[in-house]
């Protein structure tokens, strides 16, 4: 049982199987005998939900082109990489929730596939340094409205690169 005080900060983290992990912050509002639920605890300001990724990722270094809607475009890394998005790294400044077009090549069995998806910010955080001092950014990005075909091509990628590129394994 956990020893906690009235008026304690307590941090509450708790993974819904299939769905996503949620976590908040709260405080500790009320002690109560009862075993099922010994304490009262304050609503949450905010509340923090992760997804579960649907799709393996692999670690893959590839050279990127975006472009933002309305803003702007360049080049970037592809950091990995899975049917569902890629993780990017770039000198621009991007906001969660900006909608953009990525384009890389993606090795596979057959060659490289060229693809061209539309996509969504849905992280954003600092990567580092240049040692010239630019600031690099790390973006996660999520496809949207992908066919099923371009699916296939990059799971197919996904797992050729998992099982036969040395540069993975």
């Amino acid at each position: 049982m956990l020893d906690l005080e009235v008026g304690q900060l307590v941090s509450v983290r708790f993974d819904r199987a299939g769905d996503a992990v949620y976590s908040f912050d709260t405080v500790v509002t009320d002690l109560r005998p009862d075993d099922r639920a010994p304490f009262g605890l304050a609503m949450p300001v905010t509340i923090d939900r992760r997804a579960h990724r649907n799709d393996a990722r692999v670690p893959l270094v590839l050279d990127a082109h975006f472009e933002v809607d309305g803003g702007p475009s360049g080049l970037a890394k592809v950091v990995d990489l899975s049917a569902g998005g890629v993780g990017l790294i770039c000198e621009e400044e991007l906001s969660e929730g900006a909608a953009l077009t990525v384009r890389c090549a993606l090795p596979g069995p057959d060659g490289e596939v060229a693809i061209e998806q539309r996509a969504e910010v849905r992280t954003v955080s600092m990567y580092g340094r240049t040692p010239g001092g630019t600031t690099l950014h790390h973006y996660g990005v999520a496809f949207t409205g992908g066919d099923d075909e371009l699916r296939e091509q990059i799971l197919t990628s996904v797992i050729w690169n998992l099982t036969h590129n040395p540069a993975v394994l």
